[in-house]
């Protein structure tokens, strides 16, 4: 397993110097990147740069309504594996139906990416699984169905899963190796189950890394931080170096 991060997390700090937040994400000790923009570099810009700080981009989110060719190129040049659909808009899952039409434009985006020797991944939150046909199929399993799996891999989160009342081990047993990609990600105590550092909540993190040996790309990811996310992402990474001994 290589750290990786889910560049989100540092949203505020890329927007205001990009490569010097790319600097600090690599003196803590990541190594795997997945991004969420690219603050204006080309890709071989980026690729460059990330080269220099012992960076390895291996994933990208690209919104819905931009799974295009001139992203997939940009991905491909830049050199990651996998193109990540991350979220999707609420008028676009209003219905069981309308979760059926994002997988048939996925699954023919599916195939455009494989032209460009990528991956395309589905990350979910919690609405995919808390929706659910007349079968008592979820949103998440519908959309996985209509899409052949190598057109299309699951990226799970775990803190979703265990949102949406699901156990996030259960899910990775179930998806096997439909599912490549992970977002490690701990959930607190508090009523409200905020997010925070890896080891602060209540996730077994041991446990899930052990039933998904297969996964190829993990990323730390923490939507909102208490204080300073570099702090934050610092001690998720010692967690899981000191105590799970992940890498």
């Amino acid at each position: 397993m290589k750290p990786g991060i889910q560049l989100y997390t540092l949203r505020q700090q890329m927007e205001k110097d990009y490569l010097g937040t790319l600097a600090r994400v690599a003196e803590i000790g990541y190594r795997d990147l997945e991004f969420a923009g690219y603050g204006g570099f080309s890709a071989n810009e980026l690729r460059e740069h990330c080269h220099e700080l012992g960076l390895t981009p291996r994933s990208t989110h690209i919104p819905f309504d931009q799974l295009n060719e001139d992203e997939m190129a940009y991905a491909k040049t830049l050199g990651v594996s996998y193109l990540v659909c991350p979220w999707l808009s609420p008028e676009m899952r209003t219905s069981i139906q309308s979760f059926e039409r994002v997988a048939d434009r996925l699954n023919e985006v599916g195939e455009k990416v494989k032209l460009y020797g990528l991956t395309l991944l589905y990350h979910h939150h919690d609405f995919e699984l808390t929706m659910k046909n007349d079968a008592g199929q979820t949103a998440l399993d519908v959309m996985l169905s209509r899409v052949p799996a190598d057109r299309l891999k699951l990226e799970m989160d775990v803190y979703w899963a265990e949102y949406a009342g699901y156990s996030a081990i259960s899910l990775l047993k179930t998806y096997g190796d439909r599912c490549v990609a992970l977002h490690v990600k701990d959930m607190s105590a508090s009523e409200d189950r905020e997010y925070c550092e890896v080891g602060a909540g209540v996730l077994d993190f041991a446990e899930i890394f052990s039933v998904a040996p297969h996964i190829d790309a993990h990323f730390v990811e923490q939507d909102q931080c208490p204080g300073d996310p570099f702090v934050s992402i610092a001690q998720s990474f010692a967690y899981l170096k000191d105590t799970l001994h992940a890498f």
